[in-house]
């Protein structure tokens, strides 16, 4: 199910690309699934790297896996 990203869930991610920038870790390219949960946290984290310009690949193949209960 792609369900949307909460708003304490955008606060988590943000904070955690706070954590990032902090040990100054820098990415050149994001990786996401087709999730918008996925693709909304990778936006957040690189908001707060102050890197939203880098290239955003998103693919299918990532996406969560449901097999049931």
């Amino acid at each position: 199910m792609d369900v949307d990203l909460t708003k304490k869930g955008y606060i988590s991610s943000y904070e955690a690309g706070i954590k990032l920038k902090k040990l100054k870790y820098n990415f050149d390219i994001c990786y996401t699934s087709m999730l918008r949960r996925a693709i909304k946290t990778s936006w957040a984290i690189l908001d707060a790297l102050d890197s939203s310009h880098i290239k955003i690949i998103k693919n299918i193949n990532l996406n969560e896996r449901h097999y049931g209960e």
